[in-house]
C-alpha cells in the first residue's frame, strides 16, 4: 500500500520493542502526534498495524495507551475544536476520543485516517469509490517537499505571497473610484494627524513661551479648523472604503456562488456544508476586510513613518539618526521572529 508506506515515520526504539514484545502485528502507519494524553505539549504516536489501531504516550510508559482491533472499528472520524483536533472512534459498544492533535500535524493525521477507513472498509468486504489516497507526489510539494493540506490545491507554503496580493488587488481595482477617494482620505486623515503636535510645540516654545499672544489665537484657531477637519475626512473615509468593502465582498460571494454550481456532486459528498458555509460567509468577509481596512491601514501606517522622519529630519537631523538607530535591529528581529512563528504553524 504505497499511501500508507509514505506515512511510516521512524518509531522510537522503545515503541518498536513494545510492538514486537506484544506480538501487535506489522506496522501499515506510523504518525507522530503533539498533544499527549493529559493533553499537554508532548510527542505521542498513532500506530495501526494489520491487526490493531494503536495510540502510544511516551510519557505513559512502553504499553499502548490504547488498543482496539480494526475489525471492531466502525468508522474513524476527526473532530475539529479550537486550537486542536481529535481522532474519535466509533465501535459497536461506544465512541470515544483516542488522540489529540494541533493544526500543524492535522494534514497528515487526515491521510492516515482515511488510510485507515480504507482498511477497514476493505476488512468488511465494503468498497467505496474515491476511497484512495493520493499518490506522495499529489500530497507532498515537489519543491519544499511539505505536505499539501486535502483541501488546498498547491502548497501554501509555497505560494507567492505577491502574486496572491497582486490578485487580491485586482477587486479593487473593479471599484477604483471608491478605492481612489477611501484611500486618499486615509492618507489625508494621517496628514492631518501629525501636525497637531507640531503646533503645540509652537505654541509652548513661541506662542507662551514668548507671550506672543496674536500667534497663540491663530494657533488655537489653526487647531480647531484640523480637527473638524479631521472629524469630516474621517467621517468620509468610513462612508467611501465601507462601501467600496461591500461592493468588494458582493463581488466575491458572486463569483464563489457561480463557481460552486459548476462543481460536481462529488465535491459535496466529500466536503462538509459547513466548510463550504465558512468560505462563503467568513473568508469572504476576511478578505474583504484586508482589501480595505487591512490596506488603509498600512497606508497610512507608510505615510505617517515618512511625515515623522521628515519631520525629525528637519528639526535636527543628528538627534533623528541617535532615534532611528534602533529601527534596522527591531525590523530584523521582527522578520526573523516571524519566520519561526511560520515554521511552527505549517505542516512538515
Amino acid at each position: 500500500m504505497k499511501a500508507s508506506e509514505s506515512l511510516n515515520e521512524e518509531l522510537p526504539d522503545s515503541i518498536k520493542a513494545s510492538l514486537k514484545r506484544l506480538g501487535l502485528g506489522e506496522v501499515q502507519v506510523a504518525v507522530s502526534g503533539d498533544i499527549t494524553l493529559e493533553n499537554r505539549y508532548g510527542r505521542t504516536w498513532l500506530i495501526f498495524t494489520d491487526r490493531y489501531l494503536l495510540v502510544y504516550d511516551p510519557s505513559r510508559g512502553s504499553r499502548p495507551a490504547f488498543k482496539v482491533e480494526l475489525d471492531e472499528i466502525k468508522e474513524a472520524e476527526i473532530k475539529s475544536y479550537v486550537g486542536n483536533n481529535a481522532l474519535r472512534i466509533v465501535t459497536p459498544e461506544r465512541s470515544m476520543e483516542v488522540f489529540r492533535f494541533t493544526n500543524k500535524v492535522k494534514p497528515k493525521i487526515i491521510m492516515a485516517v482515511s488510510v485507515l477507513n480504507s482498511n477497514v472498509r476493505a476488512l468488511r468486504g465494503v468498497f467505496t469509490a474515491g476511497t484512495d489516497v493520493s499518490t506522495e507526489k499529489h500530497r507532498r510539494c515537489p519543491k519544499c517537499g511539505r505536505i499539501i493540506p486535502p483541501w488546498m490545491a498547491t502548497c501554501p507554503a509555497c505560494t507567492s505571497k505577491r502574486k496572491v496580493i497582486s490578485r487580491l488587488l485586482r477587486y479593487t481595482r473593479v471599484h477604483f473610484r471608491l478605492a481612489a477617494v477611501g484611500f486618499f482620505l486615509a492618507t489625508l486623515f494621517t496628514i492631518l494627524n501629525m501636525i497637531p503636535p507640531y503646533l503645540m510645540k509652537v505654541l509652548i516654545d513661541d506662542a507662551i513661551g514668548g507671550s506672543n499672544m496674536t500667534l497663540l489665537a491663530w494657533i488655537v484657531v489653526t487647531l480647531v479648523v484640523i480637527y473638524l477637519l479631521r472629524a469630516i475626512v474621517s467621517a468620509g473615509r468610513t462612508y467611501f472604503l465601507g462601501k467600496l468593502g461591500q461592493k468588494i465582498m458582493v463581488h466575491l460571494r458572486r463569483q464563489l456562488y457561480e463557481h460552486l454550481q459548476v462543481l460536481s456532486l462529488s465535491f459535496y459528498d466529500k466536503n462538509q456544508t459547513g466548510r463550504i458555509m465558512s468560505r462563503v460567509m467568513s473568508d469572504t468577509e476576511r478578505v474583504q476586510y484586508f482589501l480595505t481596512w487591512g490596506v488603509q491601514q498600512t497606508i497610512m501606517d507608510g505615510v505617517m513613518l515618512v511625515s515623522i522622519a521628515v519631520i525629525l529630519f528637519t528639526m535636527n537631523w543628528q538627534l533623528a539618526l541617535i532615534v532611528l538607530t534602533p529601527a534596522p535591529v527591531l525590523i530584523l528581529g521582527t522578520k526573523i521572529f516571524s519566520r519561526k512563528i511560520q515554521s511552527f504553524t505549517r505542516p512538515t
